[in-house]
């Protein structure tokens, strides 16, 4: 058989005449599996049949070669291997215990800033949204803060108080308007 490569002399005789193997033969399934073992069982088919692949060694030749990898990269035990399960950390007691009263343990925090149109002139203000999570229910009431300073908070705060009722416990991260809030 001649081919392409068989009249350049200057090619080593393996280049000029590879070994031609039909895809789905036992040897060639070997001969693949090396090469995807060598790689420590990472490469795909693209780069097995490429860089690193049974045809750039010059040795061997497949006929119709992309399916004959596809089968051994798919049925690689290391590749279809299961990820690990997300295991979740307990709840912390706080918000474990049962409530008889939605809103009684509250966490704060603050959202924004969003510009808001006010009546017919149309002027645009900065505002904040204050949220309270109720940490038994989730539920989660917003109220509008005129701006990031204590006494914002605080008016934020007791309008919240005003239509929920005082809560027993609130949690917030260590925002200045929070903790300068916390020692009023």
């Amino acid at each position: 058989m001649t081919g392409r490569l068989s009249v350049a002399e200057t090619l080593p005789y393996h280049l000029r005449f590879p070994v031609i193997l039909p895809r789905k033969h036992a040897l060639t399934r070997l001969i693949i599996r090396k090469y995807h073992t060598d790689g420590n069982h990472v490469q795909g088919n693209n780069y097995i049949l490429s860089f690193r692949s049974v045809t750039s060694t010059g040795l061997y030749m497949v006929v119709k070669r992309s399916g004959s990898a596809k089968l051994i990269v798919t049925i690689c035990k290391l590749r279809s291997v299961k990820g690990g399960e997300q295991v979740m950390a307990p709840l912390p007691k706080r918000r474990a215990t049962v409530t008889l009263r939605a809103f009684s343990k509250v966490a704060v925090e603050y959202a924004g800033s969003f510009l808001t149109i006010q009546g017919r002139d149309r002027v645009r203000t900065k505002r904040y949204l204050c949220l309270f999570t109720c940490l038994s229910t989730r539920a989660v009431p917003l109220e509008i803060a005129y701006g990031l300073d204590t006494d914002t908070f605080l008016n934020a705060f007791y309008r919240f108080v005003s239509r929920r009722g005082e809560p027993e416990e609130v949690f917030s991260d260590n925002g200045t308007n929070f903790v300068s809030a916390s020692r009023s």
